[in-house]
Order: C-alpha cells, then structure tokens, then sequence
C-alpha cells in the first residue's frame, strides 16, 4: 500500500524476469523472481538443452523432500526422469549442468 498526498503516476518495473543467468558447469543454487504460469521442471530442462544439463532440485518446505528430475541416456537417445515438479516465483533450485549455458532466462 502507498499513501501520498495528491495524486501522480508511478513508474514501476516490468513485470517478466528480466534476469539472466550464467549456469556454470557442476552445482548452481539460484532464486527465481518470476516464472511463466505452468512452469515445471522438465520445461525448465528442455530449456537448457538436454546436452547440456544433468538435473534440477528443489527443496519442498511442506513435505521436507526434495523434488528432483534428471537427464539420462546417452547423446543420441537423452530422456528426462523423476518428478516435473511446479516451478513457483521466489523458488530456490539447485541447477547441475554439464556445459555452461550463457544468458539463459526461464
């Protein structure tokens, strides 16, 4: 809520993530501000290039479980496994990648 003394306009952010992020080879722990409506984790995999990456995890506070899904096979016949869990806004993932992905965005 803001309370002002007379009226104005208000320029805020936009409200898509506008942060990219550089996933390194091995474990990146990452926040992420928004994502688009329906996103799970094997949406999130195909998104970084099957090649490219071993797994995301992500910690449910409500069960004390962790969710998982992975990539498995080999370079000609690569399929995802475990759980396409939902990916919320303000969700902390733990990425694992094989190869860096430069500016990658949800």
């Amino acid at each position: 809520i803001l309370y002002t003394q007379q009226s104005g306009m208000l320029q805020v952010a936009a409200s898509g993530e506008t942060a990219r992020y550089t996933l390194l080879p091995a474990t990146n722990h990452i926040g992420l501000l928004t994502v688009p409506y329906g996103y799970r984790a094997y949406d999130l995999l195909r998104s970084l290039d099957l090649e490219n990456v071993q797994g995301v995890r992500r910690f449910d506070g409500e069960t004390g479980l962790w969710q998982s899904a992975a990539v498995r096979g080999s370079v000609d016949a690569l399929e995802i496994v475990g759980q396409n869990f939902d990916i919320r806004s303000g969700d902390g993932l733990v990425i694992t990648m094989k190869e860096r992905v430069d500016g990658w965005q949800p």
